[in-house]
């Protein structure tokens, strides 16, 4: 689905690394919280969660955003 809009959003990306980061993100994984979170959310569609989801997963940092979603319903 929408395959030139994917397309598009993927060079964009391939850009940014390659200009951004020399095209290596394992240095960006070994900044400060703060600074490794600013530097992945420069990507599309990467957010403060994505970004601290990257970083988990990666076994870079062990921290797990809550979904704000979640925050709402358990406040109530």
């Amino acid at each position: 689905m929408r395959a030139e809009e994917r397309v598009s959003r993927l060079r964009e990306i391939a850009l940014i690394a390659m200009d951004e980061f020399d095209g290596d993100l394992k240095p960006v994984l070994k900044l400060l919280l703060a600074k490794a979170k600013q530097a992945l959310r420069t990507f599309p569609g990467i957010g403060e969660p994505g970004a601290e989801k990257i970083l988990m997963f990666t076994r870079s940092r062990p921290v797990l955003s809550l979904d704000s979603n979640a925050c709402a319903s358990c406040c109530v």
